[in-house]
């Protein structure tokens, strides 16, 4: 009896040490659900992911560590990442039960998170790859997982503008999933950033509703800033940038000299932003540059930055610098390298162009990206008109940026000449 009880308990002790590591290694995430209206882990205490991850355990879509830790800086794999938006759409035990087996072959070892795979791919929220496989244990990246939430959120491929992954990241960035992530589209996503932008539109995929598209500062016309000026369209163009404060993105014409409220003399930028041409004082602070590098700029299709406090001009910058007298984020990209790119085709927003630049030429532009147009006289440029991506044709030349960091690989303003 004794040799009976020992046995038993030796089974035991086997047994759950091998439960506690099996729960580690490979559930991470669904690990240890932390029930509503517990403490944040402490590793996010304090920080930009806490509301975040609190909300999310608070309604069973995520879990942390045994140890009492999220452990943000980590990535997650496919598999856990699946799991956390399957889990945001809320089925029911019999909805995972019933889904349809998918046809994947390398779920073993996965059985945790197969219902909710089977049920993902029931439903279109992933698609898997060419070779049959889901690749559970490869590292989610940020594309795939705005792809996964796009999807669950009720999106098609067909409604979105451009190719794989920019249609996906475009449209990931103009609902605002992105918001306050630093990312890059094909790097691995960590935890802390998957919960933020789980939890930016967790209710609408609950509800089956699809979030409204706010005007994002530095979408199309303007650049970062505490206020968005597109929405004031009704007003004077003379109005359209008088109180506002942040970086605004567009073509310098032209400079003069005149006087301010205070009757000083300070320059004045004739500055073309979208589809406006606005006269923007300086604080008189600003060292402008001459006219002949102002036509410099124009012909080498280089745009211009402002930094601008209540409405005064306090600090520029170019494109031929990176905007590092703007302190640009990390995300603007010169997508044409410093030249003028020659387009192949247009077709929607897609702009593919006849050589390489960075290593691709097919770049997709936003639906609201500002597009510039060149006027030329006798075979120079001495000027920009706004345009429309529709203007652009095949064998015309483009130079191709981005500003604001928001959309990594995707063009948010465009110039172009014949």
């Amino acid at each position: 009896m004794r040799k009976k009880i020992t046995f038993l308990l030796i089974a035991t002790m086997i047994l759950t040490s091998f439960s506690a590591v099996f729960a580690a290694d490979t559930a991470d995430i669904d690990a240890t659900p932390i029930s509503a209206g517990a403490a944040a882990p402490a590793d996010v205490k304090d920080t930009n992911y806490e509301d975040a991850v609190s909300t999310l355990m608070g309604k069973g879509i995520i879990s942390g560590y045994m140890d009492g830790t999220f452990r943000p800086g980590t990535t997650i794999n496919r598999a856990e990442a699946c799991v956390i938006v399957i889990k945001a759409m809320g089925p029911s035990e019999n909805n995972l039960s019933d889904a349809p087996k998918s046809s994947f072959k390398d779920l073993t070892g996965y059985d945790w998170a197969a219902k909710y795979i089977d049920f993902a791919a029931a439903k279109g929220v992933i698609t898997g790859y060419a070779d049959g496989t889901f690749r559970p244990a490869g590292k989610v990246t940020y594309a795939e997982m705005a792809s996964m939430l796009i999807r669950a959120l009720g999106y098609k491929t067909d409604e979105l503008t451009g190719v794989w992954p920019d249609n996906f990241i475009s449209k990931a960035a103009a609902i605002g999933i992105f918001k306050g992530i630093d990312y890059s589209a094909n790097t691995a996503a960590i935890r802390g950033s998957v919960a933020l932008m789980t939890n930016t539109v967790a209710d609408n995929i609950l509800n089956g509703t699809k979030p409204e598209e706010p005007t994002e500062p530095g979408k199309g016309e303007t650049g970062e800033s505490g206020k968005d000026p597109g929405k004031e369209q009704d007003k004077d163009q003379s109005d359209y940038l008088a109180d506002f404060s942040g970086r605004a993105y567009g073509i310098l014409l032209e400079t003069a000299k005149v006087l301010n409220a205070k009757g000083d003399a300070v320059d004045e930028y004739e500055f073309l932003i979208g589809n406006k041409t606005l006269y923007l004082k300086t604080n008189g602070k600003v060292a402008t540059d001459t006219t002949a590098v102002i036509d410099a700029h124009l012909i080498a299709g280089e745009i211009y930055g402002l930094q601008m406090n209540s409405g005064v001009v306090t600090k520029f910058g170019i494109s031929d610098d990176g905007f590092l007298a703007l302190n640009s984020p990390a995300g603007y990209s010169d997508f044409s390298i410093g030249a003028w790119a020659d387009v192949k085709e247009v077709k929607n927003h897609v702009i593919e162009t006849k050589a390489a630049y960075g290593g691709r030429n097919i770049f997709t532009a936003l639906d609201n990206a500002s597009v510039y147009i060149a006027k030329v006289e006798s075979g120079v440029i001495t000027g920009y008109k706004a345009g429309s991506i529709s203007d652009i044709k095949a064998d015309m030349k483009v130079r191709l940026y981005a500003i604001t960091g928001d959309n990594p690989g995707i063009v948010e303003i465009v110039l172009a000449q014949e």
